[in-house]
Protein backbone atom coordinates (compact mmCIF):
# COMPACT_ATOMS: atom_id res chain seq x y z
CA UNK A 1 0.00 0.00 0.00
CA UNK A 2 2.74 2.47 0.97
CA UNK A 3 4.71 1.79 -2.21
CA UNK A 4 1.56 2.23 -4.30
CA UNK A 5 1.00 5.64 -2.74
CA UNK A 6 4.61 6.63 -3.41
CA UNK A 7 4.41 5.33 -6.98
CA UNK A 8 1.21 7.23 -7.72
CA UNK A 9 2.61 10.45 -6.22
CA UNK A 10 5.54 10.29 -8.62
CA UNK A 11 3.35 10.37 -11.72
CA UNK A 12 1.39 13.16 -13.30
CA UNK A 13 1.71 16.66 -14.62
CA UNK A 14 4.56 18.79 -13.32
CA UNK A 15 6.48 15.79 -12.02
CA UNK A 16 10.20 15.93 -12.76
CA UNK A 17 13.48 14.76 -11.24
CA UNK A 18 13.45 17.38 -8.46
CA UNK A 19 9.96 16.48 -7.23
CA UNK A 20 10.75 12.78 -7.53
CA UNK A 21 13.93 13.25 -5.49
CA UNK A 22 11.95 15.01 -2.77
CA UNK A 23 9.37 12.23 -2.65
CA UNK A 24 12.00 9.45 -2.48
CA UNK A 25 13.94 11.29 0.23
CA UNK A 26 10.77 11.84 2.27
CA UNK A 27 9.75 8.19 1.91
CA UNK A 28 13.16 6.99 3.11
CA UNK A 29 12.95 9.29 6.14
CA UNK A 30 9.48 7.94 6.87
CA UNK A 31 10.83 4.38 6.73
CA UNK A 32 13.40 5.36 9.36
CA UNK A 33 10.67 6.92 11.49
CA UNK A 34 8.49 3.81 11.23
CA UNK A 35 11.37 1.55 12.23
CA UNK A 36 12.09 3.67 15.30
CA UNK A 37 8.40 3.94 16.16
CA UNK A 38 7.96 0.18 15.90
CA UNK A 39 10.89 -0.38 18.29
CA UNK A 40 9.18 1.98 20.76
CA UNK A 41 5.90 0.03 20.46
CA UNK A 42 4.26 2.92 18.64
CA UNK A 43 1.97 1.35 16.05
CA UNK A 44 0.35 4.53 14.66
CA UNK A 45 1.43 3.72 11.11
CA UNK A 46 -0.15 0.27 11.45
CA UNK A 47 -3.64 1.01 12.80
CA UNK A 48 -4.90 -2.57 12.59
CA UNK A 49 -1.73 -4.15 13.97
CA UNK A 50 -2.79 -4.41 17.63
CA UNK A 51 -6.33 -5.40 16.67
CA UNK A 52 -5.33 -8.29 14.42
CA UNK A 53 -2.36 -9.60 16.43
CA UNK A 54 -2.82 -11.75 19.46
CA UNK A 55 -0.86 -10.61 22.50
CA UNK A 56 1.71 -13.41 22.18
CA UNK A 57 2.23 -12.67 18.46
CA UNK A 58 3.06 -8.98 18.80
CA UNK A 59 6.82 -9.37 19.38
CA UNK A 60 7.22 -11.89 16.59
CA UNK A 61 5.18 -9.70 14.22
CA UNK A 62 7.19 -6.64 15.22
CA UNK A 63 10.38 -8.45 14.23
CA UNK A 64 8.93 -9.42 10.85
CA UNK A 65 7.68 -5.89 10.14
CA UNK A 66 10.95 -4.37 11.32
CA UNK A 67 12.91 -6.70 9.04
CA UNK A 68 10.71 -5.82 6.08
CA UNK A 69 10.97 -2.06 6.68
CA UNK A 70 14.72 -2.30 7.17
CA UNK A 71 15.07 -4.35 3.99
CA UNK A 72 12.98 -1.81 2.09
CA UNK A 73 15.11 1.05 3.42
CA UNK A 74 18.30 -0.77 2.37
CA UNK A 75 16.92 -1.39 -1.13
CA UNK A 76 15.96 2.26 -1.53
CA UNK A 77 19.40 3.29 -0.24
CA UNK A 78 21.02 1.04 -2.82
CA UNK A 79 18.91 2.22 -5.76
CA UNK A 80 18.80 5.89 -4.81
CA UNK A 81 22.23 6.38 -3.26
CA UNK A 82 23.05 9.54 -5.21
CA UNK A 83 20.13 11.89 -4.72
CA UNK A 84 22.30 15.00 -4.58
CA UNK A 85 20.71 17.39 -7.03
CA UNK A 86 22.77 20.45 -6.02
CA UNK A 87 24.90 20.11 -9.15
CA UNK A 88 21.72 20.74 -11.15
CA UNK A 89 20.60 23.84 -9.29
CA UNK A 90 21.12 25.82 -12.50
CA UNK A 91 18.24 23.81 -13.99
CA UNK A 92 15.86 24.25 -11.05
CA UNK A 93 16.27 28.02 -11.01
CA UNK A 94 18.78 29.58 -13.41
CA UNK A 95 17.97 33.03 -12.06
CA UNK A 96 19.64 32.52 -8.68
CA UNK A 97 22.83 30.82 -9.86
CA UNK A 98 26.05 32.67 -9.10
CA UNK A 99 28.83 30.08 -9.21
CA UNK A 100 28.45 28.71 -12.73
CA UNK A 101 31.74 26.79 -12.72
CA UNK A 102 30.44 24.48 -9.95
CA UNK A 103 28.01 22.75 -12.30
CA UNK A 104 30.50 21.31 -14.77
CA UNK A 105 29.25 23.41 -17.67
CA UNK A 106 31.48 24.57 -20.48
CA UNK A 107 32.40 28.24 -20.69
CA UNK A 108 29.94 28.68 -23.57
CA UNK A 109 27.15 27.08 -21.50
CA UNK A 110 28.01 29.28 -18.54
CA UNK A 111 27.72 32.32 -20.81
CA UNK A 112 24.30 31.07 -21.94
CA UNK A 113 23.19 30.76 -18.30
CA UNK A 114 24.34 34.34 -17.71
CA UNK A 115 22.33 35.51 -20.74
CA UNK A 116 19.27 33.56 -19.68
CA UNK A 117 19.44 34.64 -16.03
CA UNK A 118 19.84 38.28 -17.05
CA UNK A 119 16.58 38.29 -19.03
CA UNK A 120 14.12 40.03 -16.70
CA UNK A 121 11.12 39.07 -18.86
CA UNK A 122 11.95 35.36 -18.57
CA UNK A 123 12.59 35.81 -14.88
CA UNK A 124 9.16 37.34 -14.37
CA UNK A 125 7.47 34.62 -16.45
CA UNK A 126 9.24 31.98 -14.36
CA UNK A 127 8.13 33.71 -11.16
CA UNK A 128 4.52 33.90 -12.38
CA UNK A 129 4.33 30.31 -13.61
CA UNK A 130 6.87 28.72 -11.25
CA UNK A 131 7.26 25.78 -13.63
CA UNK A 132 10.76 24.71 -14.57
CA UNK A 133 9.78 22.41 -17.42
CA UNK A 134 7.77 25.18 -19.08
CA UNK A 135 10.68 27.60 -18.66
CA UNK A 136 13.11 25.28 -20.41
CA UNK A 137 10.67 24.57 -23.20
CA UNK A 138 10.16 28.32 -23.72
CA UNK A 139 13.88 28.97 -24.13
CA UNK A 140 14.56 25.93 -26.32
CA UNK A 141 15.08 27.99 -29.49
CA UNK A 142 17.38 30.53 -27.84
CA UNK A 143 19.31 28.06 -25.68
CA UNK A 144 18.98 24.60 -27.28
CA UNK A 145 22.12 23.14 -25.69
CA UNK A 146 21.10 24.16 -22.16
CA UNK A 147 17.50 23.09 -22.74
CA UNK A 148 18.56 19.64 -23.91
CA UNK A 149 20.83 19.20 -20.89
CA UNK A 150 18.09 20.44 -18.56
CA UNK A 151 15.41 18.18 -20.01
CA UNK A 152 17.69 15.14 -19.81
CA UNK A 153 17.91 15.73 -16.06
CA UNK A 154 14.33 16.85 -15.47
CA UNK A 155 12.69 14.04 -17.42
CA UNK A 156 15.05 11.10 -16.99
CA UNK A 157 12.61 8.30 -17.69
CA UNK A 158 9.65 7.83 -19.89
CA UNK A 159 6.40 7.64 -17.97
CA UNK A 160 3.21 6.01 -19.05
CA UNK A 161 1.19 8.64 -17.21
CA UNK A 162 0.20 10.60 -20.32
CA UNK A 163 -0.69 7.42 -22.20
CA UNK A 164 -2.92 6.34 -19.34
CA UNK A 165 -4.66 9.69 -18.91
CA UNK A 166 -5.31 10.73 -22.51
CA UNK A 167 -8.65 9.65 -23.90
CA UNK A 168 -8.93 8.74 -27.55
CA UNK A 169 -11.75 10.45 -29.36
Amino acid sequence: MLLSILNKSMQGDQIHAFTQKHKITAFMKKLELWIISLKKNNFDIFPTFKITCLADEIEESKVLINNRLTSLWKQFSLYFKDLDMSKYEWIRNPFVVEKYYYFGLTTAEQEMIIDLSSDSTLKQMFRDENNIVTLWLRVKNDFPTLTNKALEILLPFVTSYLCETVTVQ
